[in-house]
């Protein structure tokens, strides 16, 4: 599940037991840090929580003031320097070499905290708190957080190797949908949930979109012409396709013929979101290793990062 569907859904019952809610917010970084701006947690009276927006070196004090703001109504900003070369702040002996303001603030509507929202974090001045974008510039002590949506994946094939693909992906907080190619059978019993079309109706159920991601694991070589005639010419910003380089060599030689569906010219596809073989270069081997090589590589196509170790970088903020 998403971290921000895990807060939405947490804040929904927690209103629906009429308990009181916090929402944590970092709102400004210097140096180094757990998490970034934007990054959220929400806290419930009962001990409950959601989201994440440090390691836990500062859950016992982000839960007094959550205390405090949900007994007060009132939002207020915490500041935690974690600079010292002695590395003990709070008796805590952080290590990230940062400063960070912590925005906590009455988590009494958060129906603003949806994908495609634009948002104004004010963290000081008058009136703080989060809000959607109005016309106006936010003043000074504030910022602007398009709230993201959950990474679209469409994955076609219900094979046993896209088992660990599905459930890695829900983990990471992916959006995804599985297709089968084939009919259903009384007797094959699904190794995930699945949606089949027939490949000319395919199309229409997709709604593929520029960030969605799209990953062929159907191990059939006619069914994976189809699709690619479908994908490439698509929106979508990856497209990774299980197999050798030279399968997907042969594919690509013979998307221009009529089967199933109509060729299509080659020439005028963007065949840089075709990735073929599929995922970055760990020395995959099990089902598994190879759902994380190609989740790794959707991660590096979407932030548009390089795949680098981090060691090999001068700083990773």
């Amino acid at each position: 599940m998403h971290e921000i569907e895990a807060i939405f859904n947490l804040w929904r019952a927690s209103q629906s037991e009429s308990k009181r809610a916090a929402l944590a917010t970092v709102v400004e970084v210097k140096g180094s840090a757990y998490r970034r701006a934007g990054a959220r947690m929400l806290l419930v009276e009962d001990g409950r929580s959601a989201g994440m927006i440090n390691g836990g070196c500062l859950d016992g004090d982000l839960w007094a003031h959550a205390h405090q703001v949900m007994q007060s109504g009132r939002a207020v900003l915490t500041r935690y320097d974690t600079t010292s070369n002695q590395d003990i702040v709070f008796g805590l002996g952080l290590g990230c070499r940062g400063v960070m303001k912590i925005l906590v603030e009455p988590a009494n509507d958060l129906t603003w905290l949806a994908a495609g929202n634009k948002v104004a974090v004010v963290y000081e001045g008058e009136d703080v708190g989060t809000r959607l974008l109005e016309l106006a510039a936010p003043q000074k002590g504030a910022f602007i957080q398009h709230i993201e949506a959950p990474q679209r994946l469409l994955i076609f094939g219900v094979g046993a190797d896209v088992v660990p693909l599905h459930a890695m992906a829900q983990l990471a907080g992916f959006s995804v949908e599985v297709f089968d190619h084939r009919a259903p059978f009384p007797n094959r019993l699904p190794l995930v949930p699945s949606s089949y079309y027939p490949i000319e109706k395919l199309e229409a159920h997709l709604k593929i979109e520029a960030e969605t991601a799209c990953v062929v694991m159907t191990h059939n070589f006619l069914f994976d012409l189809e699709l690619l005639k479908l994908l490439l010419p698509s929106p979508a910003r990856y497209v990774g396709i299980l197999g050798p380089r030279r399968r997907a060599d042969e594919l690509l030689e013979k998307i221009g013929r009529d089967t199933l569906l109509r060729g299509i010219n080659l020439a005028a596809l963007d065949l840089r979101k075709l990735h073929a073989p599929i995922g970055l270069d760990i020395g995959a081997e099990t089902p598994e290793e190879i759902a994380l090589s190609i989740l790794a590589e959707i991660q590096k196509r979407r932030r548009d990062k390089s795949g680098l170790s981090l060691r090999e970088k001068d700083s990773i903020h």
